[in-house]
C-alpha cells in the first residue's frame, strides 16, 4: 500500500467518523429537546395555564383590554381574584386577562348578532337594544366557566385525597419526615392525583423557602375552598402542634373520607331512579302505549268502517 492510499484511507475514516459523530449528536439533541418539550407540556396541562388556547400576542391583547375595563372597586376585584385562585389560575395577569376575555367575548357575540340581523333585513333602530342580550351572555359566560372549573377542582380533590393520605401515612410509618414524605407522595402520585399533588408541591416549596409550616398549611387551606382539604389541614395542624402520631391521625381521617365517598356514591345511586322518571315518561311510555293500544285502535277503525 502506497503512502497516498494510506493517507486517503485515514482521511476517509476520519471524515466518516466525524460525520457519524455529528449526526448522532444532533439526533440525541433533538430527542432530548422533544422529551423536554413533552415534559413541559405535561406540566402546563397539569398546572392549568391561564388560557392554553391563546398565544402570547393574544395574552397581551386581552391583558391590555382587561386593564382598561377592570372595575375600580377593590372588594369586587378581591372576590374575582379568589375565584381565579380557587380555579387554579395563579398568574399575576390572570385578573386582567379574564376581564379582557369577558369584554371581547361579549362584543364578539353582539357584533355577530348584528351581522346576522342585518344580513336578513331584520335590523331596525329599536332592535339595537336587543344587542345587549348577547353582549351580557358573552360577558357572563367566562364566570360560568370559572365556577364550573372550581367545582371540578373540588371534586378532583375529594377523589384524590384518600389516596394521597394513604401513601403519606405509609411513608410516615416507614420513618420519613413529614415534609420529605409529602415530597415523595407528590412525585409518585403526580399523574394519578395531579390537582392535589400540585397543591402539596406548592406547600413543600413554601416550606423549603423558609415559610413556617403552620403558615404554609394556612396558605394551602386558603388556596382551596374544599371542605375535605380544610379538614385535613386541621388534622395536620393538631397533630403537628400536639406532637401526636400523624400517620394514625391520617389513617382515621382517610377511613372517614372513604366512608363519606361511599355514602356520596350511594346517594347518587338512590337519585338515579328519580332522574330516570322524566325520560321514562317522555320517551318510553308513549312507545309502550302505542305498541299496546296500536292494534286495538286499528281494529276499532276497521270495525267502524265496516259498520260494526
Amino acid at each position: 500500500m502506497s503512502l497516498q492510499e494510506a493517507v486517503t484511507q485515514v482521511i476517509l475514516f476520519c471524515s466518516t467518523f466525524w460525520i457519524s459523530f455529528v449526526v448522532t449528536e444532533r439526533i440525541q439533541h433533538a430527542a432530548l429537546r422533544r422529551s423536554a418539550l413533552k415534559r413541559m407540556r405535561q406540566c402546563n396541562s397539569r398546572s392549568g395555564p391561564i388560557m392554553p388556547v391563546f398565544n402570547d400576542s393574544s395574552h397581551a391583547f386581552f391583558k391590555a383590554l382587561g386593564q382598561r375595563v377592570m372595575p375600580k372597586k377593590e372588594k369586587e376585584l378581591t372576590a374575582v381574584r379568589k375565584k381565579l385562585i380557587y380555579a387554579g389560575y395563579r398568574e399575576k395577569d390572570a385578573l386582567m386577562i379574564l376581564y379582557g376575555i369577558k369584554i371581547a367575548l361579549g362584543a364578539g357575540l353582539a357584533v355577530l348578532s348584528f351581522i346576522i340581523l342585518f344580513s336578513r333585513d331584520l335590523m331596525q333602530a329599536r332592535h339595537l337594544l336587543l344587542l345587549f342580550i348577547p353582549f351580557g351572555a358573552g360577558y357572563i359566560l367566562p364566570d360560568v366557566s370559572l365556577n364550573k372549573r372550581i367545582k371540578q377542582r373540588q371534586t378532583a380533590i375529594f377523589r384524590e385525597l384518600p389516596d394521597i393520605m394513604d401513601l403519606l401515612a405509609v411513608c410516615l410509618k416507614a420513618g420519613l419526615g413529614f415534609d420529605y414524605a409529602l415530597y415523595r407522595v407528590c412525585r409518585k402520585l403526580d399523574h394519578i392525583a395531579p390537582v392535589l399533588s400540585r397543591e402539596l408541591g406548592i406547600y413543600f416549596l413554601e416550606v423549603k423557602s423558609g415559610i413556617p409550616r403552620a403558615r404554609a398549611l394556612g396558605n394551602l387551606e386558603e388556596r382551596n375552598p374544599s371542605k375535605e382539604l380544610k379538614a385535613m389541614v386541621t388534622v395536620l395542624h393538631q397533630s403537628l402542634s400536639t406532637g401526636t402520631d400523624i400517620a394514625g391521625a391520617l389513617g382515621v381521617y382517610t377511613d372517614a373520607m372513604r366512608e363519606q365517598r361511599r355514602q356520596a356514591a350511594e346517594e347518587e345511586g338512590a337519585k338515579l331512579s328519580t332522574k330516570l322518571t322524566v325520560p321514562l315518561v317522555v320517551f318510553i311510555m308513549p312507545a309502550l302505549i302505542l305498541i299496546i293500544l296500536g292494534p286495538v285502535i286499528i281494529n276499532f277503525i276497521n270495525l267502524a268502517r265496516q259498520g260494526f
